[in-house]
């Protein structure tokens, strides 16, 4: 990300967590407030989900349902804990959606190849698939709850 930065990429991060400013201390100082504002940092709650009954959001129910149904199959062999942060994963995917639909993006990418994945792979067939996307894998991504792993490869 410092790379990107350092060569005049604009950068923005849609954690999948809520923001904790507690944590802030961790982050290294090649990525502190002055090389990545915060104001890049946007967290997408999921009251965003509620608004489901525009007619913009029902027009692209049909492509959230063909993205999250087979994930939502490939995660409930894993068990029902991989279902439901896939379930998590899948609400802040349309939430994000919903409040940056019409943001200009020229790639989207997941630092992490698990949920974090599952919600950019989502968010990325509802904006604009056109655009690449692609994630890091880590180890944990490649030993551990495999959900959709190779379909988002």
């Amino acid at each position: 990300m410092r790379g990107l930065l350092h060569a005049g990429i604009e950068i923005d991060v849609f954690p999948i967590y809520p923001l904790d400013p507690a944590l802030w201390r961790y982050v290294p100082h090649i990525l502190n407030d002055s090389i990545l504002p915060i104001s890049r940092i946007h967290h997408v709650s999921l009251g965003r989900t509620l608004p489901l009954t525009r007619p913009l959001s029902m027009t692209r129910l049909p492509r959230f349902l063909k993205g999250a149904a087979p994930i939502g199959i490939s995660a409930a062999r894993f068990g029902i804990r991989p279902l439901a942060k896939s379930a998590y994963a899948f609400l802040k995917a349309w939430a994000t959606a919903q409040q940056y639909y019409n943001a200009n993006y020229d790639h989207i990418l997941s630092y992490w190849g698990s949920y974090a994945a599952t919600y950019a792979y989502l968010f990325h067939g509802l904006t604009n698939q056109k655009i690449p996307f692609s994630m890091f894998l880590h180890a944990g991504d490649l030993y551990e709850d495999q959900v959709y792993l190779e379909e988002k490869l």
